[in-house]
């Protein structure tokens, strides 16, 4: 029997929370629901939905700047943006950090304290954002919670195949070509299973038989920008 990773997430997704910029490869908080989780209103402090929805992209903007100046590199950042998309734990975590940041930046203050109501935020090409006015106490508590203020990313973004028996871990392998059938004649336990760069095999803590995808992010990046 084959078990499926319950954190994974085929394809980022819209629902009444959030939705997903596909080009940008951020989510955005809906209006309604950031009014509900926080009890601010962004339409009656800026005027009207267009320019509530135009804070909203800013706040969204501004909390996946704040990830990438934590990381050392564009392929690290890379690789977080991949977490964020395609990780349950991921969406729940920028969907909070953005919620903070509403929250924190609701009265005349904060990243936006050089901004005036009567403008169409939706209209701005430019946004400068001095970023350590952007978030509070809270979004650094929530960032360290999820591993994110580090230089590189921690969290395994690699696909796991799990088994419940070893005979079913070699029917995968063999299936997606990453053993011969000569290879699998020869396996009797999971050590004799042939080193390859393309995979890791282990029995986890739960004694189940792992197949983990060293090559996920790299399968992702040839899909980047196209159907992530």
């Amino acid at each position: 029997m084959r078990f499926y990773d319950n954190d994974f997430l085929v394809k980022p997704f819209n629902d009444d929370k959030m939705s997903y910029d596909i080009e940008k490869h951020q989510y955005i908080l809906d209006l309604d629901y950031s009014l509900q989780e926080t009890g601010v209103s962004l339409v009656e402090l800026w005027g009207n939905n267009d320019n509530a929805n135009g804070i909203l992209m800013i706040i969204s903007n501004v909390s996946y700047t704040i990830l990438s100046k934590y990381k050392d590199n564009t392929k690290y950042y890379d690789r977080t943006l991949y977490w964020l998309s395609h990780s349950k734990k991921g969406r729940d975590f920028i969907k909070n950090l953005m919620l903070d940041m509403v929250r924190y930046n609701h009265e005349d203050g904060g990243m936006f304290i050089a901004y005036q109501t009567g403008i169409n935020l939706q209209e701005m090409k430019d946004v400068q954002v001095q970023l350590h006015h952007a978030y509070s106490a809270i979004a650094e508590q929530i960032m360290e919670k999820y591993g994110q203020q580090a230089r590189v990313e921690l969290m395994n973004i690699n696909t796991m195949s799990r088994f419940s028996n070893l005979n079913d871990l070699l029917t995968y392998m063999l299936s997606e070509s990453l053993i011969t059938q000569e290879q699998l004649d020869l396996v009797e336990e999971i050590k004799d299973i042939p080193y390859n760069y393309k995979y890791k095999v282990f029995i986890n803590a739960q004694e189940q038989f792992v197949c983990e995808d060293t090559l996920t992010f790299k399968k992702a990046m040839e899909k980047f920008g196209v159907d992530w």
